[in-house]
Parts: C-alpha cells; sequence; structure tokens
C-alpha cells in the first residue's frame, strides 16, 4: 500500500503509510523477554520441598509487579516510536518543501530535559514528529488510523457516524441545554 496524503490540524501535510504487523513483530522480538511470575521455594518440616507460586503481597510478587510494569512501558514505548517512525514518510510545513528529517540543528526541547526527559530524544525524528507534527488527540488518531491500515475518515464515514445523531424535525437545534432523562 502506497502512503496517504494526510493534514494534521496545525496544517502540516504528511505522507503516512501503514505499519504492516510482521514488522511491530520483529521488533517486539527484539526486545527483552517479560518478567517471570516468581515461585517459593516450600519446605516442609519432614524435608520434602516443593515451588508455589508468590502471594500477591510477598516482596517478590511486588518486585515481579514493578518489572512487569516496566518492561510494559518499555514495550509500548518502543513499539509506539517504531510505528510513528515507519509511519511517517515524510512532511511539509505550510508554505514548505517536503522533509523526511527534522531540520539541520533541530533538538529536544530544553524543557523535556529539565525535567528529566532527555531519554525521549533519543532518537530525533521521532522525537520530531512527536514535538512537531503530531499535536493534538485527533493528529494521533488520524496517525493511529493510517498506521493500523485503517485509513482516515472518509466524508461519507463522518456522515454515517452522525446519522444517529440527526435531528427529527424541521428547525430542531441542539442548545447544549437538553436535559438527559436516564430511565
Amino acid at each position: 500500500m502506497s502512503a496517504q496524503l494526510v493534514c494534521f490540524g496545525s496544517g502540516v501535510e504528511a505522507h503516512l503509510r501503514p505499519v504492516p504487523p510482521y514488522l511491530l513483530s520483529a521488533i517486539s522480538n527484539q526486545l527483552p523477554l517479560p518478567p517471570v511470575y516468581p515461585k517459593l521455594k516450600l519446605e516442609s518440616p519432614a524435608g520434602s520441598s516443593e515451588e508455589a507460586p508468590a502471594l500477591p503481597d510477598s516482596p517478590e510478587y511486588v518486585e515481579y509487579r514493578q518489572k512487569q510494569r516496566e518492561w510494559s512501558r518499555l514495550r509500548a514505548d518502543k513499539l509506539g516510536d517504531f510505528a510513528l517512525d515507519y509511519c511517517v514518510v515524510d512532511w511539509r510545513f505550510p508554505d514548505g518543501e517536503w522533509q523526511s528529517d527534522p531540520p539541520e540543528g533541530w533538538d529536544l526541547d530544553p524543557v523535556l530535559k529539565q525535567w528529566g526527559l532527555a531519554a525521549l530524544g533519543e532518537n530525533l525524528r521521532v522525537s520530531f514528529i512527536k514535538q512537531e507534527l503530531v499535536l493534538s488527540d485527533e493528529d494521533m488518531e488520524l496517525l493511529g488510523r493510517v498506521a493500523n491500515a485503517e485509513g482516515p475518515l472518509s466524508e461519507e464515514e463522518i456522515q454515517q457516524a452522525l446519522v444517529p445523531f440527526a435531528l427529527s424535525g424541521e428547525g430542531d437545534q441542539l442548545t447544549g441545554q437538553e436535559e438527559v432523562v436516564v430511565e
């Protein structure tokens, strides 16, 4: 599938392409394995022993949950960054030229570094896309639809989505002051 031209809310145009699932799987396979649920060795007074899963209030379990949260965050960050990097082919600011890399000399916003977020700048291209191109939830939703091969909403899809909200009579208008009654 070829790249699709979209326009973000800021007026920036971009060519986006879907991210094939096998590429996400390949990136996922490069990540460390998730933590393993802890087991404790239990010994009986008679001298036999067996392994049992750690209880939720045990220190082993608390450590496991912390490692699991860190692993989940790392996985989400890496897959999200890869999807952004792959999906966004190039972009053009209004009255600008097409480019596929940040402008020379562009760097992470110093405020982010002051707040200990320098790691956000490990991949400058991804950081640029996050800070300069995708500036709203709507932009992120649009990018996600294309990355997931859903494509942007067509005019027909928008009209279809509005059908349940259509007003019944002529001259009806919603004022935002309507009362909602739940029966």
